[in-house]
C-alpha cells in the first residue's frame, strides 16, 4: 500500500511539473521567446502525460474501480481528457499552436484541484447506473467547454493580429476566424447536451433515492451547475440569433471557462465532495 501511494504521489508531481514546464515554453513560444521551439513544450506535455497516465493507473488499481467517483480523481481524469484530446486534434490537423494555448490552462485547473480539492471526501466506488452516466456526461460536457474556451483564445489572439496588422507566424498557422467561429459553435452545442442530460440523470437519481429535500433546489450542488447551464443557454441563444457574435463570443466562453473552474473547485470547498455528491441532504417532513 505504501508502495502504490508513493508512486501515485510521484507520478502527480512529475506530471504537474511538466505540465508546468510545458506551459512556460509554450507561452514563450507565442511570444517569440530566443531559444525557445515548440519542441520542448510537445516533450514536456508528453512526459507530464505518461506521469498523469500512470498516476490515473495507480489509482485505478488501488480503488477498484474508474477514477471518477472522487473529487480528486474526476477533475485530474478531466484534466488528462483535455490532454488526451487536444494532443489527437494536434496530431490530426497539426494545430501546432494549440498547446501553447491548452497548455496554461490545465495548470491553472491542476493546482486548483491540488490546492482546493486533494484529500476532500466523495463517492465511494462505483455508484448505480443514472450516477454513473451523470458523471460521464457531466466530464464531456466540462471537456467541450474546455474546447470551446481554448478555440475562444485562438480567435481572441486572430482579431488582435487582425486590428494591429501586425501578422505574425501565429496568424498563419491558427485556423482562419469563420473556422475558429464554427468550431466554438460546435463545442457549445455538444457541451450543452452532455451538461443538460448530466442533469437530468442527477435529478432521476436523487428523485429514486428518495434525496430531495423540501429546497433542494437550493443545494449549492445543484444550483451552481444549473447556472454554468443557464450561461451557455442565453449564450447559444445569443450566438443563434446573431445577437452574440465574433469577438463576443470567445470573450464569454472565455468567462465561461473560468466559471466552471469556479464551480468545479468551489462545490467541492464548500460541501467536500465535489459537485457530484453521494447524495442530495434529506430532510425530515
Amino acid at each position: 500500500m505504501q508502495h502504490l501511494e508513493l508512486t501515485k504521489s510521484l507520478c502527480l508531481h512529475f506530471g504537474v511539473l511538466f505540465y508546468t514546464l510545458a506551459a512556460l515554453f509554450g507561452v514563450a513560444f507565442l511570444f517569440s521567446v530566443p531559444f525557445v521551439k515548440l519542441w520542448l513544450c510537445k516533450t514536456c506535455t508528453l512526459l507530464g502525460f505518461l506521469a498523469h497516465t500512470g498516476y490515473l493507473a495507480v489509482v485505478w488499481a488501488n480503488e477498484g474501480a474508474i477514477p471518477i467517483f472522487r473529487p480528486t480523481d474526476l477533475q485530474f481524469t478531466l484534466v488528462w481528457l483535455v490532454v488526451f484530446g487536444f494532443s489527437i486534434v494536434d496530431v490530426v490537423w497539426r494545430t501546432r499552436y494549440v498547446v501553447s494555448f491548452v497548455m496554461p490552462a490545465v495548470v491553472l485547473f491542476s493546482f486548483g484541484v491540488i490546492f482546493f480539492i486533494q484529500g476532500r471526501a466523495g463517492m465511494h466506488g462505483p455508484q448505480d447506473g443514472l450516477m454513473a452516466t451523470h458523471v460521464i456526461l457531466a466530464i464531456f460536457g466540462y471537456e467541450s467547454f474546455v474546447f470551446a474556451f481554448v478555440v475562444g483564445l485562438m480567435y481572441l489572439a486572430q482579431v488582435r493580429q487582425l486590428k494591429t496588422k501586425r501578422f505574425q507566424s501565429l496568424f498563419q498557422r491558427l485556423p482562419s476566424l469563420e473556422v475558429l467561429d464554427r468550431l466554438n459553435f460546435v463545442s457549445v452545442v455538444f457541451g450543452l447536451g452532455a451538461m443538460t442530460l448530466a442533469i437530468i440523470a442527477v435529478l432521476a437519481w436523487a428523485s429514486g433515492h428518495g434525496s430531495y429535500s423540501a429546497r433542494w433546489w437550493l443545494d449549492p450542488r445543484i444550483l451552481s451547475p444549473s447556472a454554468l447551464w443557464l450561461f451557455y443557454v442565453v449564450l447559444l441563444i445569443g450566438r443563434i440569433t446573431a445577437r452574440v457574435r465574433g469577438r463576443k463570443v470567445a470573450l464569454l466562453t472565455v468567462f465561461g471557462f473560468l466559471g466552471m473552474i469556479v464551480l468545479l473547485i468551489g462545490m467541492s470547498v464548500v460541501t467536500g465532495q465535489g459537485p457530484h455528491p453521494e447524495s442530495v441532504t434529506h430532510e425530515e417532513h
